[in-house]
């Protein structure tokens, strides 16, 4: 059990992003918490093995997969991918955009 406000959070690797973790120990599943400012960006578009669910829970997100697909989600809106795809994302809202987002395999 994980409650809320009691998130442990990753060092921070990507300006404006923090990463909490909303379950601890080793999983099959990494989930997590991504708060994003205004304009945090995965900085380029990545890859990897395994697949990626992402839940809007405030603000706005954008998403560009295989560098062709663009997605503005919203609060309620969700995205499942593989995580092969090239992937992309950019918090465009000028507020701050909080996002559920697990992994399969573990990645982090």
């Amino acid at each position: 059990v994980v409650r809320a406000g009691e998130w442990r959070t990753w060092p921070r690797t990507t300006p404006g992003v923090t990463v909490q973790l909303l379950a601890d120990g080793r999983n099959q599943m990494d989930c997590h918490r991504f708060v994003l400012e205004p304009g945090a960006s995965s900085e380029g578009a990545y890859r990897h093995e395994g697949e990626e669910f992402v839940y809007v829970l405030s603000g706005r997100v954008e998403f560009i997969l295989d560098s062709d697909q663009f997605y503005d989600l919203g609060i309620g809106d969700s995205l499942y991918f593989e995580s092969k795809r090239r992937h992309a994302w950019t918090n465009r809202h000028d507020g701050e955009t909080v996002l559920l987002w697990v992994n399969t395999p573990p990645t982090f």
